[in-house]
């Protein structure tokens, strides 16, 4: 696999090979914007090489997307918000909050320090999140609970490489913070696609033919995270 070795680390990509029971060659980005090249065990180095090669244009691609923002935490920075982009403004304040009108998100904080402002930020965001989420929840379980064996707990935490996750034993979601920078359609796909799980732990047909009775549109939506690769810090 020297080839393609070389091509990337040329490109200057970070990248990880990883081995599994998977079905077939898969490329894809983690949300810290490394390539994760997914290799089932039966394949070999040539076929391993040919598909990387050949993808080469998509890597390069979907590199760029996949990029990191770092955030200065300076005016006039785009954020997103529920899938909509708005221009930062900063003032300095006593009174620490975080107004958002129609292209605007306008935060007070006492100094003007990117820390300072972050803090701000992240603590606005997460009670949004709560919000958000939580009223999500309430409405899909409301259609789902005879399928569903009680309410699950909902926590809120941030994960480097996935949108959510699902603990059936102990009736727990956990759902990425990031999450909230999506458009409701995908937040909401994120938590069907957990309650789910409660009822088939992997992701085979039956599976997807339950989420669908959810969430008709899922195969286009799923297509849809693509478009969301960013992460924030």
């Amino acid at each position: 696999m020297n080839e393609f070795y070389n091509r990337l680390n040329e490109l200057k990509i970070p990248f990880m090979v990883k081995r599994g029971k998977y079905k077939r060659l898969s490329m894809t980005y983690d949300r810290k914007g490394n390539l994760v090249i997914k290799v089932p065990y039966q394949a070999n180095v040539q076929t391993v090489e040919k598909f990387v090669l050949d993808n080469l244009d998509w890597v390069k691609k979907q590199y760029e997307k996949a990029k990191v923002v770092k955030r200065l935490y300076i005016d006039n920075e785009n954020y997103l918000f529920l899938g909509k982009t708005y221009l930062t403004k900063y003032f300095e304040s006593r009174h620490e909050e975080v107004i958002l009108n129609n292209q605007e998100l306008i935060v007070y904080a006492k100094d003007e320090s990117p820390a300072s402002r972050k803090k701000v930020i992240d603590k606005w965001l997460y009670k949004q999140a709560e919000l958000v989420f939580n009223e999500m929840l309430s409405a899909a379980f409301n259609r789902m609970r005879d399928y569903l064996p009680k309410y699950p707990t909902l926590k809120i935490k941030h994960y480097s490489s996935r949108w959510g996750c699902c603990y059936p034993k102990r009736a727990e979601i956990v759902i990425n913070i990031d999450t909230i920078h999506l458009p409701f359609d995908l937040i909401n796909y994120v938590i069907y696609h957990e309650l789910c799980h409660f009822v088939y732990l992997n992701h085979g047909s039956l599976f997807h033919q339950f989420l669908s009775k959810w969430v008709p549109d899922e195969k286009k939506l799923h297509r849809e995270f693509k478009k969301y690769h960013t992460n924030y810090e």
